[in-house]
């Protein structure tokens, strides 16, 4: 039985920007495969994006478990 975590404060909104913006660098790194002229949209998106997972990282945690300290019952994981 799995549980669902619920989102804090915030965090749903911060996460929605954030898969925002790497949807749009990664169209706008496929347009500029072809389009030279798209490499600084896909820039511009790239490092929204890279901001913006340094911050979600700062308030809420990995956005990936890889390490096994940083995970467990004590921080909100229940699973493990």
């Amino acid at each position: 039985m799995s549980r669902q975590v619920p989102f804090q404060p915030g965090e749903e909104e911060l996460m929605l920007e954030l898969q925002t913006e790497e949807f749009q660098a990664v169209d706008w790194m496929l347009f500029a495969d072809t389009h030279e002229e798209g490499m600084e949209e896909y820039r511009r998106h790239a490092a929204r994006t890279r901001e913006l997972m340094e911050t979600y990282v700062s308030r809420y945690g990995p956005l990936i478990w890889m390490d096994p300290e940083w995970a467990g019952p004590d921080r909100g994981v229940p699973w493990a």
